[in-house]
């Protein structure tokens, strides 16, 4: 995996540490793999999450809108 790639900057993906110069050359270990689909599921959990969220906020709002202008209604002479 190239670290290099924004995507690794993003999630944070990590060059694997440099060998000392004393130690004898070694094929280079395979950083771990990074499970891009099952970040992008995780991630699309959140922003359904988000999405529910700020839904019902706005339906609060709403409600409550509506129940502040019904009161003011049955108050006018």
């Amino acid at each position: 995996m190239d670290a290099d790639r924004p995507v690794d900057k993003v999630l944070g993906a990590r060059k694997p540490p440099e060998a000392p110069e004393s130690a004898p050359a070694q094929a280079p270990e395979t950083p771990e793999t990074f499970d891009l689909e099952a970040f992008r599921a995780r991630q699309k959990a959140r922003n359904r999450a988000l999405g529910l969220l700020l839904g019902a906020l706005v339906v609060l709002f709403f409600a409550i809108t509506i129940a502040k202008l019904g009161v003011q209604a049955s108050h006018r002479p």
